[in-house]
């Protein structure tokens, strides 16, 4: 029978390739009957040299409630390596109702993320990450409101990023990181209470950054890096105590930045080379900060400033000009 398709592996193992969120007590390999020994519940077989596609007939597992086929090869970086997962998500992904945690990073999956899985009402893990997935992210991705990880970076993904993503209050990480996504950020205030990471680096994303994500007080890790974005940085951003980084560089943010950033405590990096600053800079300069290139860079004496932060990547402000 089907539920004798599996052998047990370590707890470090299985929480490796599935996060630290999961919390149960089984650790399989294979094909596991969770609730009873009829139905399929987790269908779990990274690194087993699989190739092909995901057939439709895996919706013939109606019990499924956790799937994961990622890295089907152990040095799944190497181009020619014959051991992926290829062509389009099936259709039939999207009646699984049951389904909590859907894994298939680390593949060659192509076509687009279909509409139909903002039927997944009990979904809380979706990582499509380091795909060839193209197309837009579905606006019904929206209706999924337990969805608390939801990651689709390293794609081909194009177009805007929904607004109703601001439905999914229960975020607690968000990469888009590395597609061709295009328009302004649609995040708004108090959508996010819990999230912890925000990243959207490398895209082609423009506009200003919007004053809402300074609402989201559990942000510690917030990457914007290498896209449009322009404007200023917000006096707000002094609100997100609880950021360790900050990633901004490489986009056509322009003034000054705000005096308010040395309320930040907790912050370990702060990236923001290659923007179009100008004016007065009024934060003290770490000690260990010696690189001035290409820059004029003649920073003030401040008593706020967090003497902890330990990157501090403005690269001497590189392509800003910031004075004295």
């Amino acid at each position: 029978h089907e539920c004798m398709w599996n052998l047990p592996v370590t707890q470090e193992e299985f929480r490796n390739h599935h996060g630290l969120k999961y919390k149960g007590e089984h650790f399989y390999k294979g094909a596991y009957c969770w609730n009873d020994n009829k139905t399929v519940t987790n269908l779990t077989l990274y690194f087993n040299n699989l190739t092909g596609t995901i057939p439709d007939e895996i919706s013939l597992l109606s019990g499924l409630e956790f799937i994961s086929l990622q890295m089907q090869q152990n040095h799944h970086f190497l181009s020619d390596s014959p051991h992926y997962l290829g062509g389009q998500l099936p259709l039939s992904l999207g009646t699984l109702s049951k389904l909590r945690h859907i894994s298939l990073f680390d593949n060659h999956l192509t076509g687009s993320i279909p509409s139909i899985m903002g039927n997944l009402s009990q979904l809380s893990e979706i990582y499509l990450d380091s795909n060839d997935l193209t197309g837009s992210i579905p606006s019904t991705m929206g209706l999924l409101s337990q969805l608390d990880f939801f990651g689709v970076g390293n794609n081909f993904l194009t177009g805007n990023i929904p607004r109703e993503i601001n439905q999914l209050q229960q975020l607690v990480f968000i990469s888009f990181t590395n597609n061709i996504l295009t328009g302004t950020l649609p995040f708004a205030a108090n959508s996010f209470p819990h999230l912890l990471v925000l990243g959207v680096r490398v895209n082609q994303l423009s506009g200003t950054l919007p004053d809402g994500i300074s609402t989201y007080s559990s942000l510690k890790w917030f990457y914007m890096g290498a896209n449009r974005f322009s404007g200023i940085l917000s006096p707000k951003v002094g609100n997100l105590t609880n950021l360790l980084d900050i990633e901004l560089a490489d986009n056509l943010i322009s003034g000054t930045l705000p005096t308010q950033i040395g309320l930040l405590h907790n912050l370990k990096m702060f990236s923001i080379q290659k923007n179009k600053l100008t004016g007065q800079w009024h934060l003290a300069y770490p000690d260990w900060i010696t690189s001035q290139s290409e820059n004029v860079l003649n920073p003030e004496k401040s008593t706020d400033w967090n003497s902890s932060i330990r990157v501090f990547q403005l690269e001497g402000f590189v392509n800003n000009i910031v004075t004295k």
